[in-house]
């Protein structure tokens, strides 16, 4: 279950005029780099609320845009941790980011 607390109260009016304002910027002619700043946008306000599952299927979709951004990267791998995947988060690790060492401290 998703729970609904996090950084920043879900019904403070700053935050909810913050993303009800990112989602009416989404327009038609947007360009893949502006999906990628959207997304991961949308994911910032869903992690502060805490709905980390909302969270993670934003950032896939700006690491789908941007496969090989490492800050996009580092975010996703942070909401997998969040929920306590990590399994998860540390085959994640492996897969995107070049650590010879193993020493996955250094990453967090």
């Amino acid at each position: 279950m998703e729970r609904d607390s996090g950084l920043i109260n879900s019904k403070d009016i700053s935050l909810m005029r913050f993303e009800k304002q990112v989602k009416t910027m989404k327009s038609s002619d947007f360009t893949a780099s502006d999906y990628v700043a959207y997304y991961s946008t949308l994911a910032i306000i869903s992690t502060a609320k805490g709905k980390m599952h909302e969270a993670e299927a934003l950032y896939l979709k700006a690491i789908n845009l941007k496969p090989n951004d490492p800050s996009y990267l580092a975010e996703y791998n942070n909401v997998l941790v969040g929920v306590c995947r990590f399994d998860d988060a540390q085959k994640f690790i492996e897969d995107h980011f070049e650590n010879g060492g193993k020493n996955y401290k250094l990453l967090f």
